[in-house]
């Protein structure tokens, strides 16, 4: 067996002496070629152990798509990083106004942020059906309310409502819900932003 050894020519430093068998040296190369791009560990493994080329390009067009998510969700990370920096001393113009009681159907529940879409449309569904069996008619539009721990911490209690007109009957998770009066603020829109297309 021939062997190989690489002794670094110039160095200041202690360092180890690799000594590899010749034969493996295109092997160490393809791996730590691969590392270098990023692919996981069991998947070099399995590119070197499979003998089905494709099987073997399979697996690269697996992890090329994997870092085309990524570069895609980085460029979206940097365009919304520099609109913040582009925007940072323009003022927001908020209005506020007052929100007489409201009765509304509602359904609160404990939530993942990956949940939102599916819960909240199965969540109006629910409400929207137990209104028309009852013969309720709808005060305005629905709205849904979505704590900040949502965002921060991906879970949190959340609330779909539709406001009514009369009294309506709970039915299923929808209890009938008195909202008190409250003071809500609101982003008024620009000429700026309404142009934009």
């Amino acid at each position: 067996m021939t062997w190989a050894c690489w002794r670094p020519r110039r160095s200041t430093r202690p360092t180890a002496t690799v000594i590899t068998p010749k034969s493996q040296v295109p092997t160490a190369q393809v791996i730590r070629r691969f590392r270098e791009l990023g692919m996981p560990v069991d998947e070099v493994r399995s590119i070197l152990v499979t003998s089905d080329p494709a099987a073997r390009s399979k697996l690269i067009l697996d992890h090329l798509s994997r870092l085309e998510r990524q570069l895609e969700e980085t460029q979206t990370a940097v365009v919304a990083l520099r609109a913040l920096l582009e925007h940072a001393e323009t003022p927001l113009a908020v209005e506020h106004r007052t929100v007489a009681p409201t009765r509304a159907l509602a359904i609160t529940a404990r939530i993942s942020l990956p949940e939102v879409a599916a819960w909240m449309l199965t969540a109006y569904t629910e409400i929207y059906d137990a209104l028309s069996r009852q013969g309720v008619r709808v005060a305005g539009p629905s709205g849904a309310l979505w704590p900040t721990e949502l965002f921060l911490e991906e879970a949190g209690d959340a609330v779909v409502f539709v406001p009514v007109v009369t009294e309506a009957q709970a039915a299923g998770r929808a209890p009938l819900h008195r909202r008190p009066r409250r003071r809500a603020g609101r982003r008024r829109a620009s000429r700026r932003t309404l142009g934009r297309g």
